[in-house]
């Protein structure tokens, strides 16, 4: 699955200021993923599905995976990991 808060070439309206509010992005007239709120007050995050997944199964483990922080836990400690490996941490 993608995430991200910059698509490329799909375009969409954002959703509600509501935690778990999405909207659809779309390449034409196919849908391709959604703009989804993690929580109230932040930017949406397009997630777009990926081999053998669909757009709703995407949304789904993204918010299964989210917990206080608007970013998915595993790309945060990704972030972090190498954030750390960059500055010369363990």
């Amino acid at each position: 699955m993608g995430v991200t808060h910059r698509p490329l070439v799909a375009s969409g309206a954002w959703p509600a200021d509501e935690g778990a509010a999405t909207s659809p992005l779309r390449l034409g007239r196919e849908l391709v993923g959604y703009w989804l709120r993690t929580r109230p007050g932040t930017r949406p995050l397009a997630i777009h599905a990926a081999w053998r997944t669909d757009p709703d199964t995407a949304v789904e483990v993204v918010l299964a995976a989210t917990r206080e922080a608007r970013t998915p836990e595993p790309l945060r400690l990704a972030r972090t990991a190498a954030r750390r490996a960059r500055a010369g941490g363990s």
